[in-house]
């Protein structure tokens, strides 16, 4: 009998492993959907040059590193510049998303858009990469950034 204790303590150590996975991963899921959706009205936001939902929903030290800009930018250089660009056409494709850690998250998508800056045309696929992360409960981007894909 003696001998099945520890048999029994493994058997539950298993378990309650098990448990906790699942429900990290569930967590994750619930998360990957709030980031998602996030990532959407935020995109949504710089189409309609809505400076207000975009700095609400980017950190203070937010960095954006794209071709549109030419330079790493922070929000209120993005600010200045919100009215010389326009996107005719935004279509992303599918998200992966890596949990850095339970507040922060690393996006990757590619992009196809029509987009003009200043009246010149830009790069129209792009490959993103954005950090979120979780501060007072809301999801907020840290970083954008965008490498042009050469054309075929």
């Amino acid at each position: 009998m003696s001998l099945m204790r520890p048999c029994h303590l493994g058997v539950l150590l298993v378990i309650l492993a098990l448990f906790t996975a699942e429900a990290a991963l569930a967590q994750n899921a619930g998360a990957a959907e709030e980031i998602s959706a996030a990532r959407q009205r935020l995109d949504k936001a710089f189409q309609d040059h809505d400076a207000a939902t975009i700095r609400a929903m980017m950190t203070e030290d937010h960095q954006s590193i794209t071709s549109i800009y030419g330079k790493d930018m922070n929000v209120s250089e993005q600010m200045e510049t919100l009215d010389s660009y326009v996107f005719d056409f935004v279509n992303s494709g599918e998200e992966r998303l890596v949990f850095l850690s339970e507040d922060a998250a690393l996006m990757n998508f590619e992009t196809l858009y029509a987009v003009t800056f200043e009246g010149e045309p830009l790069p129209d696929r792009v490959l993103v990469t954005e950090i979120w992360v979780k501060v007072d409960g809301a999801w907020l981007q840290r970083l954008y950034q965008e490498t042009p894909v050469p054309k075929e």
